[in-house]
This record gives structure tokens, C-alpha cells and sequence, in this order.
């Protein structure tokens, strides 16, 4: 009897154990450090970005021949080191890279990021893989390509093909001379002022295109779409949700 008693005590301790060990103490990221970075851009063409988790602003400045960036990052205080920020040229381009440590484990609150704001040459293509966070580029010359996995975007003023792969998060492009494509898994899409034409592949969620010189080709799972005041349209698939479509200039088909 002693003996099984010890042996219900000992699994329990043990039962109780792993759960600590399982859940662990939660870490907060809640030490703040600045830290600011420039290259000289004069001969460069291309900024090429791999950012983790945090916002993302980049803004094209007409005149300025630097690339600067500001970076808030967010750590734990225990590990206030724990992180990759660097910018450095490769050939004709430069590269930004900001990512956090480890991030994996339990977080109270806030979690590890860094929020970036980036000036930049207005003239400047650029190549972008962002993990989480809002997005937004503005007054850019040259072609802008995003690979996204989630939070919003914001586009406005680039003169240049735009290309956007996104995982999650609303879409809102805006005044853009060149042809756009987006393949966007959620989140609503807003699309207009385009000279050029537009190709968009969406999983779910509202898609709103207005004002696109060129030939508009929608492939839609599900969410109203509302189109209006386009060149042409092809509409392959318009899957759930209503449908609103006027002012198309040139021809208007629907596939599905």
C-alpha cells in the first residue's frame, strides 16, 4: 500500500513538472533599443529587403543619393542582442536584412520585432520578402516586386510594374504607372489608378479594381467584386459573392 501511494505521489510531481517545463515562464519583449543605418546609393539601382516580424515603411525621396533606415527593435532584455541588422551592397544593389532571434516560445504581450522606416533614392527597384507586419512603399520609380506573409500593404506613387505575393492582409494599391499583379491568399483588395493592366488571383475577400487603363483579368474564390471604369476585363472565376461591373471601355468577359 505505502509502495503504490509513493508511486501515485511520484507520477503526480512528475505530471505537474512537465506541465511547468511544457508552459514555461512567459517572456515579454519589452527592452527598446534604435539603431540607424546608411549606405551611399549613387551607383546602386535595387534595394533588396528580408525582413521578419515588425512594420515596414519605405519611401522614395527625390534627390537623395543615401539609403537610410531606422530600426526599433524589440527584444527581451535577457537576450537584447538576439537579432540580425544589416545593410550592405552586393554588386549594383544593396540589401537590407532585419530579423529577430529566437521567437518561438510563450510571449506576454508583445512578441520580438523590428519596425522599419526606410528612405531611399526615389529612383530604386526594389525586391522585398517580408515576414509579418504592415507594409507600405511610396513615391517609387522603378519596378517594386513584395513577397508578404501577412499583415496589410499599402502602395501608392510608384512608376513601375508591381508584382505582390501575399499570404493574408488587406491590399491597397494606389496610383501606379506600370502593370500589376497580385496573388493574394485573404484580406480585401483595393485597386485603383492604374496606367497599365492588372491580373489579380485572390483566395477570399472583397476585391474593388477602378480606374485601370488596360485589360483587367480577376480570378476570384469567394467576396463580392465590384469593377469599374477599366479598359477591358476577363473575369476566370468569380466563386462566391456578388458582382458589380461597369464603364469597361473595350470588352468584357466572363469565363467561369
Amino acid at each position: 500500500m505505502n509502495l503504490l501511494k509513493s508511486l501515485i505521489a511520484l507520477s503526480v510531481v512528475t505530471t505537474v513538472s512537465g506541465c511547468v517545463v511544457i508552459a514555461g515562464t512567459p517572456s515579454k519583449a519589452d527592452f527598446h533599443q534604435q539603431k540607424t543605418l546608411d549606405i551611399q546609393a549613387s551607383d546602386l539601382t535595387a534595394l533588396n529587403v528580408e525582413a521578419g516580424a515588425g512594420f515596414l515603411k519605405i519611401k522614395g525621396v527625390e534627390g537623395l543619393d543615401t539609403i537610410q533606415v531606422t530600426a526599433d527593435i524589440y527584444t527581451d532584455k535577457k537576450a537584447r542582442d538576439d537579432y540580425q541588422l544589416t545593410l550592405v551592397k552586393q554588386g549594383d544593389s544593396a540589401k537590407l536584412v532585419a530579423k529577430n532571434g529566437n521567437t518561438s516560445g510563450i510571449w506576454n504581450g508583445q512578441s520580438p520585432k523590428i519596425d522599419l522606416t526606410v528612405q531611399v533614392p526615389q529612383s530604386m527597384m526594389l525586391d522585398i520578402e517580408d515576414g509579418s507586419g504592415a507594409l507600405t512603399i511610396d513615391n517609387i520609380v522603378g519596378d517594386t516586386k513584395i513577397k508578404d506573409g501577412s499583415g496589410g500593404i499599402a502602395i501608392n506613387n510608384v512608376k513601375g510594374n508591381l508584382k505582390i505575393d501575399d499570404g493574408s492582409g488587406s491590399i491597397n494599391v494606389q496610383d501606379v504607372n506600370g502593370d500589376v499583379q497580385i496573388n493574394d491568399g485573404s484580406g480585401s483588395i483595393l485597386l485603383e489608378q492604374v496606367a497599365g493592366n492588372a491580373e489579380i488571383e485572390d483566395g477570399s475577400g472583397s476585391l474593388t479594381v477602378k480606374q485601370v487603363t488596360g485589360h483587367v483579368k480577376v480570378d476570384d474564390g469567394s467576396g463580392g467584386i465590384v469593377i469599374d471604369n477599366v479598359g477591358s476585363l476577363t473575369i476566370v472565376e468569380s466563386g462566391s459573392g456578388g458582382l458589380s461591373v461597369k464603364n469597361v471601355k473595350a470588352g468584357f468577359e466572363i469565363d467561369s
